[in-house]
């Protein structure tokens, strides 16, 4: 517990250098402590997690609060003027005050809980050879998602990866060491990926994936 009130009292010493306020919720040392719950003794884990969740409950009210307050001080925009070249144009809103997308909120929201579970987090590619993306998967030659009409490809022959198992390979090699002392390996992978798909004659398909890979 005297190690979560030490990361408690660094990450509000940040929170007040941050200008995104909300960033502090993705502070390393944030996650380092729920990849930490697993080394506690079994009778006090449920204590430790409920510690550490009190202290990223505290740091989201503290960020929605200045949230709230930035908001409150946007000046009205009157959307029903008409438009007026000689008068001067409204000042943007300023970026802090937008909202999370969607997605990232959803992908935020899966990397916390397999944080909590130990797992690591890895960033997929968004291009790729075709060695990790088929060759490492035993993807065989000829097979019919090599083909560039069902897989984006450039002229060079780099690839824009239809799944996030692309990562497999590089995941498993970076952690050789682990697996040879017998101890496992927990890694998720998410990221955009690509593939030729059509939604309807003109559309093709782009979306998020997540894939968790665990070797024991």
């Amino acid at each position: 517990m005297e190690e979560i009130q030490k990361t408690r009292e660094l990450l509000l010493g940040k929170l007040e250098t941050l200008e995104e306020k909300r960033f502090i919720l993705r502070a390393p040392e944030l996650r380092a402590l729920y990849g930490k719950i697993k080394d506690q003794p079994e009778d006090q884990r449920s204590a430790y997690g409920q510690a550490i969740n009190k202290l990223k409950a505290e740091l989201e009210e503290l960020t929605s609060s200045d949230i709230r307050y930035q908001i409150s001080n946007i000046k009205p925009i009157d959307v029903t003027a008409p438009f007026d070249v000689n008068a001067a144009l409204p000042e943007l809103l300023p970026t802090e005050n937008g909202t999370i997308h969607p997605i990232t909120a959803e992908i935020e929201k899966i990397t916390d809980i397999f944080y909590r579970m130990g797992f690591e987090v890895s960033e997929s590619r968004e291009i790729d050879d075709e060695y990790h993306m088929f060759t490492s998967l035993n993807f065989p030659e000829g097979h019919p998602a090599r083909d560039d009409y069902d897989t984006f490809m450039t002229e060079e022959g780099f690839v824009a990866p239809a799944h996030t198992s692309t990562m497999q390979n590089r995941i498993i090699k970076a952690r050789k060491e682990k697996l040879e002392q017998g101890e496992p390996i927990a890694v998720l992978a998410i990221d955009r990926v690509f593939r030729n798909e059509d939604l309807d004659a003109r559309h093709e398909h782009t979306f998020h994936q997540a894939e968790g890979i665990y070797v024991g």
